[in-house]
């Protein structure tokens, strides 16, 4: 009876939001047209992150890279990077430390730099796996098509709605391609587990499938009334039915099938291998230990990247991983230096909302519910509060107001925490 008081309780709060608060907006603020639970809570997260982006005040910083090579073959060069000088890090965003924070430290660290010895103090490799992502949910859906596909909350929820509504595929005629997409469940039938376990054995091999299922834990709060998005059979391959579909249907079925696929996979292995190296020169009065870094990622099994590939907005994470190939090196062997190559920088404001980030940040803070991400997206847009700008979200004057009088009459309303 919880969830239901729970739901009951939310249920009066939005009408108390909607009746009351709406009509006090009509009179006091020119333009406002509605309140809500939600989208009051939702404009003001987008409003907080444009006033910190207006705050913000970035710092210097410069980066220190090193182009060295072996002294006997092969003399292939390599690049690494400065991470510490001593025992302090280069770079600590999270303290707002920066060991070289104008041009003169780096042009210090650069002389120093260059009648130095270079050493390699470790070599180390370690396998590792990386593990597949489950299968989409209703936020997560809505994330990765906007990511990849570029398509709106609404775009995406209407064109899951045709695809499990069902399209006519020739012989088979009218069938539903995906299930339900309003859902909070990672969960997977096990008939459906089964025959994508089957297909992945036939499709790639027996290697690609795992020794048991994968399976993949729902968050304690979800309602899990159905289950997972996933294709209703992976046998209906993308290039199967791509003459049924239009271009964004096949899209986002694509998506949906690839990842569903890849979650019942096996991991991915990878062997990193990580060098570091010490650059230390004894003819300065006070000599500084210098350490830079070079790594490189193998992928010695592909797994479920054989089907996925890297997920969403992960692609410069997995290429800077990879990173280029390090020669052979040995503890205690001496290189020679190439070029140095040092860069400015300057921290950066945290980037507006994307409707994807907007989503996962509703879904992490508990606001809202899988069905109504995209409305509440859509209405603030609708509403002029927000407005999209190089396809972030911005507020406008409109969302400002509205949300500073919200917030200095109904503050409890407004936070966020008694909103989740």
């Amino acid at each position: 009876m919880t969830r239901v008081d729970s739901q009951q309780a939310r249920r009066v709060l939005d009408r108390i939001v909607g009746y009351q608060i709406s009509p006090l907006l009509w009179r006091r603020v020119r333009g406002a047209r509605s309140a809500g639970r939600v989208q009051s809570v939702a404009v003001r997260l987008i409003v907080d992150r444009e006033r910190e982006i207006r705050a913000f005040v970035p710092k210097e910083y410069w980066s220190v890279e090193a182009e060295l090579r072996k002294l006997v073959d092969p003399r292939v060069p390599f690049h690494t990077r400065l991470v510490r000088i001593n025992d302090d890090k280069l770079i600590d965003v999270e303290k707002g430390l920066f060991l070289l924070g104008n041009q003169g430290a780096a042009d210090a660290a650069k002389a120093e730099l260059e009648g130095a010895a270079w050493k390699v103090e470790k070599v180390d490799e370690q396998p590792r796996k990386r593990n597949p992502f489950p299968p989409f949910m209703t936020s997560t859906l809505q994330r990765a098509a906007s990511t990849n596909l570029r398509l709106g909350t609404d775009q995406t929820m209407r064109i899951a709605q045709q695809l499990y509504e069902g399209v006519d595929v020739g012989a088979e005629g009218s069938v539903g391609l995906i299930t339900y997409m309003r859902t909070d469940s990672l969960t997977v039938s096990r008939d459906a587990q089964a025959e994508t376990l089957a297909y992945i054995r036939e499709a790639f091999g027996a290697e690609y499938a795992p020794e048991t299922p994968n399976f993949y834990r729902s968050r304690e709060t979800a309602q899990g009334a159905h289950e997972a998005i996933r294709p209703t059979s992976v046998r209906r391959t993308p290039e199967s039915v791509t003459q049924y579909l239009d271009r964004q249907q096949l899209a986002l079925y694509t998506l949906i099938w690839k990842r569903f696929v890849a979650s019942q996979m096996a991991p991915a292995q990878l062997l990193v291998k990580s060098v570091d190296i010490l650059a230390r020169n004894e003819r300065v009065v006070t000599p500084r230990n210098f350490w830079f870094r070079a790594s490189t990622t193998q992928v010695t099994f592909p797994g479920f990247l054989k089907v996925h590939g890297v997920e969403e907005g992960d692609e410069d994470k997995m290429a800077e991983e990879v990173g280029e190939a390090i020669p052979p090196l040995t503890a205690a062997e001496m290189l020679e230096l190439l070029n140095l190559k040092q860069e400015q920088h300057f921290t950066e404001p945290p980037p507006r909302y994307s409707e994807a980030t907007l989503i996962k940040v509703l879904e992490e803070l508990g606001i809202g519910r899988p069905s109504t991400y995209a409305p509440t997206i859509s209405t603030i847009q609708k509403r002029e509060y927000v407005e999209k700008d190089k396809g972030r979200l911005k507020p406008t004057e409109l969302g400002e107001t509205t949300i500073d009088l919200l917030v200095k009459w109904f503050p409890d309303l407004l936070d966020v925490k008694f909103t989740a």
